[in-house]
């Protein structure tokens, strides 16, 4: 086990690291860059709500799967709102957790990444007392030369060729904006990140030469809808696609009626994300 301490903000809260005994490391083969996100969304849900204690990240080999959790000393969640927990909408923190910045969307989509990585999520939580997040991935064996040569390489989704082509990522979370600008680097495009609506609609005032928007629409200040609506007020053509957690067909009309040319749903798979950019930035 190692431990550490947080940021100030959070100096009573321990942070600790649990391994199996006579394991020191593990090599399986998975999206590194999903599994990040999970990882992150779940570590950081635990310190939205834990003020002391400790928060422990682990993991267990199984038979053909590797179990790992998230274990925190929060405020816990009533039984009778775990269904809700994982839903796209679901706001389910109640009396002093409505005053804090919710999470229902990050753990949705965290959800449904772990599905597509070939497992499944689910909690354990006792109000007054904390919350265990567990979540499955497939444990697949890496084969010799990956130890002989001490690397892997994992199909590249795009050959894409975007150098001169300037694109605007649209997110509050600094994650995602991580994700977006790793995963498109191989495209030699430029891209710029905007942490809200706002800061996007200054962007495209300013800089006429973005040649397509990356649209999160859930975020402070101002949400996708106004800034999409205020982008169109100055720029009919450029092409904004919406990444968005929202799942119903009357919201992805909303979205579409707003000015947005196409939508991905969270989360959203690479090669979607690759063609549906190409796309637009051929036309």
């Amino acid at each position: 086990m190692t431990k550490n301490r947080l940021d100030e903000n959070k100096r009573d809260v321990e942070l600790r690291l649990v391994m199996p005994e006579n394991q020191s490391s593990l090599c399986t083969v998975t999206d590194p860059f999903r599994f990040k996100q999970v990882i992150s969304n779940l570590i950081g849900n635990a310190l939205k709500f834990t003020e002391n204690g400790f928060i422990e990240f682990g993991y267990k080999v199984q038979e053909t799967n590797i179990l790992f959790y998230v274990k925190d000393t929060g405020v816990g969640i009533p039984r009778d709102k775990f269904r809700l927990i994982f839903d796209r909408f679901g706001q389910v923190l109640e009396n002093d957790r409505l005053n804090r910045k919710g999470t229902g969307l990050g753990l949705a989509i965290s959800v449904n990444i772990v599905k597509l990585l070939g497992g499944k999520m689910w909690l354990e939580s006792e109000v007054g007392t904390g919350s265990t997040f567990y979540f499955t991935i497939p444990l697949k064996e890496i084969d010799e030369d990956f130890e002989e040569k001490g690397k892997f390489d994992f199909p590249r989704v795009t050959n894409f060729d975007w150098i001169g082509k300037k694109l605007l990522v649209v997110d509050d979370e600094e994650l995602n904006w991580t994700f977006i600008r790793d995963l498109m680097k191989p495209t030699q495009a430029q891209l710029i990140w905007a942490k809200n609506g706002q800061e996007a609609v200054d962007i495209c005032q300013e800089d006429t030469k973005i040649d397509l928007v990356l649209m999160d629409f859930r975020m402070p200040v101002m949400n996708g809808f106004e800034a999409t609506r205020a982008i169109r007020s100055f720029d009919t053509n450029i092409p904004i696609i919406a990444l968005t957690a929202y799942a119903q067909e009357e919201e992805k009309e909303l979205i579409l009626h707003a000015g947005c040319n196409a939508y991905l749903s969270k989360p959203v798979r690479n090669e979607q994300l690759f063609k549906i950019v190409n796309h637009f930035l051929a036309s």
